[in-house]
């Protein structure tokens, strides 16, 4: 086999359920030059014995690794520092993604002039939901160089987005981890990427994104509230974006929000906005407390 261009990665709890469809579509890929990485976090269910089948006829590389539950980022830490290829792709076990998402995204890549390479951390394309419809924004062209960390900020938070990462760049930027915590927000890394790097962003979809009861996004306040050190260290890193005035408002709002849900002092910014997002954000937070007690949680 060729050097190996793609490292796919794969964090997975009791997923068993939702593996077989994302592993189909693997092997649907026109170009099967990528190692699998599957890091299982603490799974109870039939997991292992559904991968070792696989990795007996998968026509690519599989790598299955178990570790004691410690929540996504932690696998996703497993994951960077096995991986060989020089880009690093993160699918998640309840998502697929289209027959032709590798060769789009190294079409992409070897289109990048050697020379400039170095300027690169992340590829992001688009997502498509249940239906095969566009999750929230296009860009305005097929292809996007971004280099403002805010422009990258906001062209993500314009709908559901799916990336590649140059796979060095990441062993040197892993997720914090922060003791008693099981979730850390991506987008941590992300920015932290983006004031150093330039991002391309390209109108492929390719990733198919369904919403689950049981997924992170249809839990997140609960898991935000329980790891509240991640979580508010994540926007308090977004504070030094210079970003419109109601998209930084927000970012205030849930500073606040989770560092009033943190047993630990707060840290407070002395501006308009800050002072004006108080008092919104303890409406909030308490809010979240009657809505998690109702809950039972």
């Amino acid at each position: 086999m060729a050097d190996i261009t793609f490292s796919i990665c794969t964090p997975t709890f009791n997923r068993a359920h939702t593996l077989p469809a994302l592993y189909n579509s693997l092997c649907l890929q026109s170009d099967l030059n990528f190692e699998w990485l599957i890091v299982d976090d603490g799974s109870t269910d039939t997991t292992s014995i559904l991968i070792s089948e696989w990795m007996k006829k998968s026509p690519f590389s599989i790598k299955y690794t178990l570790q004691e539950n410690g929540g996504k980022h932690t696998a996703l830490n497993r994951g960077i520092n096995l991986a060989l290829g020089e880009l690093f792709l993160i699918i998640d076990s309840d998502d697929t993604c289209t027959s032709n998402t590798v060769e789009v995204f190294k079409s992409e890549w070897d289109s990048i002039p050697k020379k400039d390479k170095n300027k690169y951390s992340t590829i992001t394309a688009l997502c498509l939901d249940g239906d095969r419809n566009i999750i929230g924004n296009k860009f305005d062209k097929d292809r996007v160089d971004v280099e403002s960390p805010e422009q990258q900020f906001i062209l993500r938070k314009q709908g559901e987005r799916f990336g590649v990462n140059v796979t060095s760049i990441l062993k040197e930027n892993l997720f914090p981890i922060f003791p008693g915590e099981r979730f850390l927000p991506e987008g941590i890394i992300w920015n932290r990427l983006s004031s150093k790097y330039t991002a391309r962003f390209i109108n492929s979809p390719l990733r198919i994104f369904i919403m689950r009861k049981d997924g992170l996004s249809n839990n997140i306040l609960k898991i935000r509230v329980n790891s509240p050190e991640g979580t508010k260290l994540n926007y308090f890193e977004q504070l030094e974006l210079n970003l419109p005035y109601v998209m930084k408002l927000r970012v205030y709002i849930n500073y606040y929000r989770f560092s009033f849900h943190s047993p630990k002092k707060i840290i407070l910014k002395f501006n308009f906005l800050s002072l004006i997002s108080l008092p919104l954000a303890y409406i909030i937070y308490n809010y979240d407390s009657s809505k998690l007690k109702r809950l039972g949680d």
